[in-house]
């Protein structure tokens, strides 16, 4: 943490929250405050974000009300390079857990306050897209899928990321979190589709164009993504159509298309293209 005089603070408001009237899955979270102080201390923060995981996650099913407090220090711990690359990865993960969870249940399971707490906070996580660590920007795409309620903005920050990103695993991910976001945007929406249906051509490369028909179909559009699927697994050496293969047959199913996907992303992992 910055010190001195008009210093940032990530801490700042922390002793303002009535911790005591706020819970998570071991009762009041009074703990709370000092394990967020520990993520600044070297030989501490491991072990805070690990307690942090498992008393304000737990196992998921909810979203209790020490979530909504701690999220703003969450996310700041999570950008601040003071804080290990490590532990960061483990607090973006704990947003990512935790901002599905409130995306997934019933809400009679969410503590009041959280959806409005989480699209303030969702944009502090976009500088991360452009953190030097690959491991980073994969997992803050991971989380930014989650930002429904800031999904054109969170959009045009994946596509941004995308134009400049060479590593493969990262540009995976910008295409995973821009097939579950374009659903919930506005302006970024059809933008965003014809992007995804561009990266279907086979000059974005086989793992590209896979994670891209994935991306489509999570965002519920419909189109003939069994024939892509096909084309990419009968693709010889030479990524050109195998003589004998049947891919232009392939059927439009989505049975076909779903099981071909899952078999297919699992082993193209090493042959997506740089964008």
């Amino acid at each position: 943490m910055s010190e001195g005089p008009g210093a940032y603070d990530p801490l700042a408001g922390l002793d303002a929250v009535d911790w005591a009237s706020h819970r998570h899955a071991y009762g009041p979270a009074v703990d709370v405050p000092g394990l967020l102080r520990a993520l600044y201390r070297p030989d501490e923060a491991a072990d805070a974000a690990d307690t942090l995981l498992v008393n304000v996650h737990h196992q998921g099913g909810c979203v209790a009300s020490a979530s909504v407090a701690a999220l703003p220090f969450l996310v700041r711990a999570a950008t601040d390079p003071a804080v290990g690359a490590t532990v960061r990865m483990d607090l973006i993960d704990l947003v990512a857990c935790v901002a599905h969870e409130g995306n997934r249940v019933a809400p009679r399971w969410i503590a009041p306050g959280w959806s409005e707490a989480w699209d303030r906070a969702a944009p502090g996580l976009l500088p991360l897209l452009h953190d030097p660590g690959p491991e980073v920007r994969t997992a803050a795409a991971g989380a930014l899928s989650e930002a429904h309620g800031r999904a054109d903005a969170a959009l045009a920050a994946l596509w941004a990321r995308h134009a400049r990103e060479t590593v493969p695993e990262v540009l995976g991910a910008l295409v995973d979190a821009a097939g579950e976001l374009a659903v919930h945007a506005d302006r970024e929406r059809e933008p965003s589709l014809a992007r995804l249906r561009a990266l279907t051509e086979p000059a974005a490369g086989p793992g590209q164009r896979l994670r891209a028909v994935a991306a489509l179909r999570a965002a519920g559009l419909e189109g003939n993504h069994a024939r892509v699927v096909g084309e990419v697994a009968f693709l010889d050496a030479d990524e050109r159509p195998v003589e004998h293969g049947s891919w232009r047959s392939v059927p439009d199913d989505d049975a076909l298309c779903a099981a071909a996907l899952r078999a297919l992303t699992g082993m193209s992992g090493g042959t997506t293209a740089a964008g």
